[in-house]
């Protein structure tokens, strides 16, 4: 094995730095240079990690990082300022020792650190993710094979190019961001919180984030129309196309209204651009834009809908836009009880959102459809010695090609839907859940494989997973959210991206 000057070492860490000479010497017969390294070994002090609490998985990692090199096993100590600390240590984050604390609250938001200091390492930054980055670059930079340099002070100052902006001559650290309500399944709320991060990143601050109910301040970034301000009233989204934004400079409030909420993300990010190109501060104006959005039609039956959630935003489609992020427009068009098959009662090419679904030209439509076809409590959904699956491919198919005669683009996946699970609510629930496994799952990924769409498989992993279906059925509250996760992960890498729309 390698030869390792070890920084941590024995359940402790030995700081060592590994100084190689170029003179020649007789074979066998350490050098004066060899032997004086080796008495610096022994006489090196010892170093423990200690990690401010909200650092023990940095901690952990920095010690598995050493194990992985030396095979030692190292001591992690968490910070407490009532007890007594090694004399040596590599101190991770904000401790209170008059040195830790101190580094972490002079350094700007993502700025970080690494400083020896007192015998000690101090890993440092303006934020928790700043200390992180630090913990990785101390991992990755100076825990080597070739030993630790404890002498070496690192810095990163973090480029904020919104530093100082300004709107009409106000810093932009003034205003508040105020989201309005919608229906959507973008929420201006989403936005407006994705709005602090971004300032927090790029212009070094934090702003407040209030919903539109607030009493109204004098500085204000207003998202959405729905505000009760002057400033963008009347504006409604049904007003703009589903890619369209218009930013409104109006003395002390800042409007971004649109089509919905992931357009006025986009017309946020518009405005810092403007602001950048004057210089870093604008007047008064008004900018009309446009934005590149992939359009995503959820179709589907009462788990698409959102049946069992107590809370209308907790639906898979709701939670699938906050994954998908602000480059997507999803839209929720499932209806509770509906079927492929096109002459039942009810079938789902005979409701409004199906026209809807297909209206709204979707770049990708995800296709969640054969639960309800299976169902044994209605006579007519029979499929033993009836031409039911010749109905349902015709009737699949025929969604199909409405979906890609308004757009011959269309990415189109299927879904192999989940099946039934032991339920007080269903009655029929074991030959209902035997019709879906036989007949809808098997028909699906034929027609999936004859058109050469992907497959989203929630039937193998629903199967794994019993407990996301609380009434043996459907999702519930926030089991939509590990639902919608499940459908992300299948789509993740395969979906269209808006450089794909050309």
């Amino acid at each position: 094995m390698k030869r390792f000057l070890a920084f941590l070492i024995s359940l402790t860490l030995l700081a060592l730095c590994g100084c190689g000479g170029n003179n020649a010497k007789p074979s066998g017969v350490p050098s004066a240079e060899e032997t004086a390294e080796e008495s610096s070994a022994e006489e090196a002090p010892e170093y423990a990690i200690v990690f401010y609490r909200f650092y023990a998985d940095e901690a952990d990692r920095m010690a598995a990082k050493v194990k992985e090199l030396t095979g030692k096993e190292i001591q992690v100590i968490e910070y407490d300022q009532n007890s007594q600390m090694p004399e040596h240590a590599v101190y991770i984050g904000e401790v209170t020792d008059g040195v830790g604390n101190e580094l972490c609250r002079a350094a700007r938001g993502y700025d970080y650190g690494i400083k020896p200091q007192n015998g000690s390492v101090y890993i440092y930054g303006g934020s928790r993710d700043a200390v992180t980055k630090a913990a990785e670059y101390f991992m990755s930079e100076f825990i080597t094979e070739n030993g630790v340099n404890t002498d070496t002070e690192y810095v990163y100052t973090h480029d904020y190019p919104l530093a100082g902006a300004s709107v009409c001559g106000v810093p932009l650290s003034e205003y508040t961001v105020v989201y309005s309500a919608t229906t959507n399944e973008a929420k201006y709320s989403d936005a407006a919180n994705e709005i602090k991060q971004y300032l927090k990143e790029n212009a070094d601050f934090t702003p407040s984030v209030v919903p539109a109910a607030r009493a109204e301040t004098t500085y204000e970034i207003l998202l959405g129309s729905e505000t009760g301000r002057e400033t963008g009233k009347g504006l409604y989204e049904s007003k703009f196309e589903y890619d369209a934004y218009r930013i409104i400079i109006d003395g002390t409030k800042i409007a971004i209204v649109g089509g919905n909420a992931c357009a006025v993300w986009h017309g946020f990010l518009a405005l810092c651009g403007a602001v950048a190109e004057n210089g870093g501060n604008i007047g008064e104006t008004t900018i009309d834009g446009r934005c590149r959005l992939v359009k995503v039609a959820c179709v589907g039956g009462s788990i698409t809908e959102g049946s069992n959630s107590k809370d209308p935003d907790k639906t898979y489609p709701n939670f699938l836009q906050k994954m998908l992020g602000y480059d997507y427009l999803v839209k929720n068009y499932g209806i509770g009880g509906y079927s492929v098959v096109s002459t039942d009662v009810h079938a789902y090419t005979k409701h409004w959102k199906y026209t809807s679904s297909v209206k709204f030209v979707p770049d990708v439509v995800i296709w969640m459809l054969g639960i309800n076809d299976g169902n044994p409590s209605q006579d007519y959904k029979a499929w033993e010695g009836t031409n039911r699956r010749e109905k349902y491919i015709q009737s699949a198919e025929m969604m199909f090609s409405a979906y890609e005669k308004v757009n011959p683009d269309v990415q189109i996946f299927v879904t192999l839907p989940s099946s039934l699970f032991k339920s007080d609510v269903w009655a029929e629930w074991k030959e209902w859940g035997a019709r879906v496994e036989k007949y809808v799952i098997p028909l699906n990924r034929e027609l999936a494989e004859k058109h050469g769409y992907p497959v989203i498989d929630v039937f193998t992993w629903a199967n794994d997973h019993p407990e996301v279906f609380h009434d043996g059925l459907h999702p519930e509250d926030d089991a939509y959210k590990t639902y919608a996760k499940r459908v992300y992960d299948e789509i993740y890498g395969v979906i269209k991206t808006p450089e794909d729309l050309g």
